[in-house]
């Protein structure tokens, strides 16, 4: 009872809630004062009246941008607005459709000296000037490079009342387009006549719902008629056009006339979206990279009319004999000092890593020395090496002359025990080759255990005759796919080398998130090949702010001929005269070889195509075009990146390869080689230019528990010897059922190894080792120019 207090009285203690009391901090603190942290700057409220006059800003602003696109193209001196029509549909008329535009003009149009690039018209009612192009074959090739270009893609669909409005053909060729990008777009429909009136509403309702399907805002006319043949052009010269991401500070040209002479290319056309700088590089879709050696600005064709008073005037002039559309105005030449010049790689010195430089002294006397080994060789067994050949003494136990007879016996052959780096990782890329095995055991095959061959057949290519058939190929693709699904990146350790001679290239990492790797460690030839960038954004930035020299450029919409120089004239030979031909100026630094990673993702998830890493493919990045074997690698963060044995059927991946730098933003599209028609296999962008970008291949060694009692395990299968055992001992070790551990010792001398883990293991369990090696892309870069497709073309007449 003393223990209670006198008072009946008890207050409660007072309850600071989730912050401390002073108290308590000054107890705490004891006294002691924090560090004051830089405040941030407040940011300043804005009011009512200043939130008006940005919004209002921001809306002019973008109301502005949206009318110089606009009035960049078919208005007073400017290129006229070209127009691209496309079928979507196989019963629809195209011709007919070109021929209902043509009867608005209001002059006989101009027809380009190319059948490409289409006519050239006035139509007066708009003030406008359109160049409609109609391609004259139905590649999926030939489409874009016309989009490229292209202000408008007019799509004509078909409008009956059973059949379907796209057909499979029409929504492939969509897609693909959607992918590679347009300014613009609008859907012509055609055979609505056929429909009876009263259903004629029904069927144009179910055209716009199916089209809505395809693509997000729908904007379609139906042309029977040349009343509505000016209500589509009318809408076309409105419509709400958008920059695409290749046009970007670039200036380009679609070629109306293409002359060669002498080495020198004149391509003639309008100088469109830039104005073109002269001292800059140009790019000829599927020729390569060329020096701008003059412009000459010459009179138009077809000259813009806004009037039709002044079209039968000007109809008079260019019907005079003495007028001459093409003559020349003024000319511009590049400066020499100015002029970018056209190196790809950069040079390269095998000797550059060399620390010292031999003197004159032993210059002179390796000399001699190569001189008196050329007269003496020593005599060795036949089919001995050199290095076994110092440890053989001869009779006298010198070296002595030899005569030519004696050349004949012997043998002067490299050391073949000695294996390098190269064959050690052809022989591990042997390992993950699919295994030969027969139809009936790939169908009936539905076991998930590891095999462990305790055999080795080695197969000479030599020896095989029968030529592979494409559908056993594609089954062994598949066998290896599925068998790489159940055990990811499993190998089998060989038992007839030591695991550390094979694997000697592969190393262990503690952590494949924190554990660092240096980026210049071991780095191969190709990289001396290729030109790095110290900041890539920084770098772009400053490129796309560089402004052109009025006295070294040529004003956008001026109607040109552009005279390129060192043209190889087989490029002129095997080009077809009826396809288009366009230009693009490229921007500094674009000329050059570097490393480049596209972010992609795979289109058809259910079409079965097995797709492996360094298979050839055909790559479409802005407006250039090559073939090139990627390794694919997961898009993830961080300064390590796993690589992909085959292109995933779900997410984005990343491709890799040696490419010309190109600056982004820019679709990229990727196609199976030989199968350009079918439609790309993958869909992207660039996503960056760093040849610092780590990616780690990852090997798994697998064993199996032989004794387990609690935490400790021996565990056999992983490899076959001691010395693999002790020299791998210091990698960690885990198992399929998330546990951790470490080798402690060899058992014997099969390979049987006791083992210490974080916790139980189980008798059914796997014991994993991950090797992590660093791997770079071949250089395989070729770009896709006529004389490579007329070589593809001989060999499948040839086949």
């Amino acid at each position: 009872m003393g223990s209670h207090s006198i008072w009946k009285q008890q207050n409660k203690q007072h309850k600071t809630g989730r912050h401390r009391s002073k108290g308590m901090v000054e107890v705490t603190t004891k006294g002691r004062v924090s560090v004051k942290t830089i405040s941030k700057h407040k940011k300043q409220e804005v009011g009512r009246e200043n939130r008006r006059n940005q919004a209002r800003q921001l809306r002019d602003k973008k109301r502005e941008q949206i009318l110089a696109l606009k009035r960049g193209v078919g208005k007073g001196n400017t290129a006229p607005h070209m127009v691209v029509i496309i079928p979507l549909h196989a019963d629809v008329d195209v011709g007919k459709l070109k021929d209902d535009m043509e009867s608005c003009a209001d002059v006989k149009p101009h027809y380009s000296e190319i059948p490409a690039a289409g006519f050239t018209m006035n139509v007066t009612r708009f003030k406008h000037r359109f160049q409609v192009i109609l391609p004259q074959a139905a590649s999926l090739e030939l489409y874009q490079d016309y989009t490229r270009n292209a202000d408008t893609v007019l799509f004509v669909v078909n409008m009956t009342r059973d059949g379907e409005t796209i057909d499979e053909r029409g929504v492939q060729v969509l897609k693909t387009l959607q992918s590679s990008g347009m300014s613009s777009y609008m859907f012509c429909g055609q055979n609505l006549q056929s429909c009876p009136p009263k259903n004629r509403n029904e069927v144009k309702s179910a055209t716009l719902k199916e089209l809505k399907t395809h693509v997000q805002e729908v904007r379609l006319q139906v042309v029977e008629t040349q009343n509505e043949a000016f209500s589509l052009l009318r809408m076309i010269s409105e419509c709400k056009r958008k920059k695409l991401g290749l046009w970007d500070q670039r200036s380009f040209l679609l070629g109306d006339k293409i002359e060669y002479e002498d080495g020198t290319l004149k391509v003639t056309g309008f100088v469109r979206n830039r104005d073109l700088d002269v001292n800059r590089l140009v790019h000829v879709v599927g020729w390569g990279n060329f020096q701008i050696k003059s412009v000459q600005v010459i009179g138009e064709p077809c000259p813009y009319v806004a009037q039709a008073s002044k079209a039968e005037d000007t109809k008079t002039r260019i019907g005079d004999k003495s007028y001459d559309p093409y003559q020349i105005i003024h000319e511009v030449t590049p400066n020499p000092e100015k002029q970018q010049d056209l190196k790809a790689e950069a040079d390269f010195d095998p000797m550059d890593a060399e620390q010292t430089w031999p003197t004159q002294e032993e210059l002179q006397e390796a000399a001699m020395e190569q001189t008196r080994m050329l007269t003496m060789k020593k005599k060795t067994q036949e089919g001995s090496s050199l290095y076994q050949a110092e440890w053989v003494m001869d009779e006298g136990g010198d070296w002595e002359e030899c005569s030519d007879g004696d050349d004949e016996n012997m043998a002067d052959v490299d050391d073949a025990d000695d294996c390098s780096e190269e064959d050690i990782d052809e022989e591990l890329e042997r390992e993950f080759a699919p295994k030969d095995v027969d139809a009936e055991s790939v169908m009936n095959d539905d076991t998930k255990s590891v095999a462990f061959s305790t055999t080795t057949q080695s197969v000479m290519l030599g020896d095989v005759d029968q030529e592979i058939d494409e559908e056993d190929l594609e089954r062994f693709r598949l066998r290896d796919e599925q068998s790489h699904e159940q055990f990811p990146d499993e190998v089998d350790t060989p038992r007839d080398m030591p695991a550390q001679r094979r694997f000697n290239r592969f190393r262990g990492l503690q952590s494949f998130r924190t554990t660092p790797w240096d980026c210049m460690e071991e780095l191969p030839q190709d990289y001396a090949r290729i030109f790095r960038f110290k900041s890539f954004k920084q770098i772009q930035k400053l490129v796309k702010k560089i402004n052109t020299e009025e006295s070294y450029s040529v004003k956008r919409g001026s109607f040109v001929t552009i005279h390129l120089a060192a043209v190889d004239e087989a490029l002129w030979d095997n080009h077809d005269k009826s396809a288009p031909l366009s230009l693009f100026s490229l921007l500094p630094q674009e000329q050059k070889m570097s490393m480049m990673h596209f972010a992609i993702k795979k289109i058809n998830k259910d079409d079965g195509e097995i797709i492996k890493s360094k298979d050839s493919l055909v790559f479409h990045v802005g407006f250039r075009k090559f073939t090139a074997a990627p390794i694919f690698s997961e898009h993830t963060s961080g300064d390590k990146h796993k690589m992909i044995r085959y292109m995933p059927n779900q997410g984005v991946f990343v491709a890799t390869v040696y490419a010309p730098v190109t600056f982004p933003p820019s679709n990229v599209l990727v196609y199976r080689e030989g199968k350009e028609d079918d439609g790309p296999v993958a869909v992207g962008t660039l996503y960056s230019v760093n040849p610092d970008r780590v990616i780690v291949k990852r090997i798994v060694l697998s064993g199996h528990p032989f004794k387990v009692n609690k935490k400790t395990a021996v565990v056999r299968y992983m490899f076959f010897g001691p010395d693999d055992v002790s020299y791998f001992s210091k990698i960690e070790l885990r198992t399929k059922k998330g546990l951790r551990g470490h080798i402690k010792y060899p058992v014997g001398t099969h390979g049987l190894m006791k083992c210490v883990f974080n916790d139980q293991l189980s008798n059914q369990d796997t014991v994993l080792l991950n090797l992590y090696k660093r791997v770079y892309p071949k250089w395989t870069y070729e770009q896709i120019t006529p004389n490579s497709r007329k070589e593809e073309s001989c060999e499948m007449m040839m086949g």
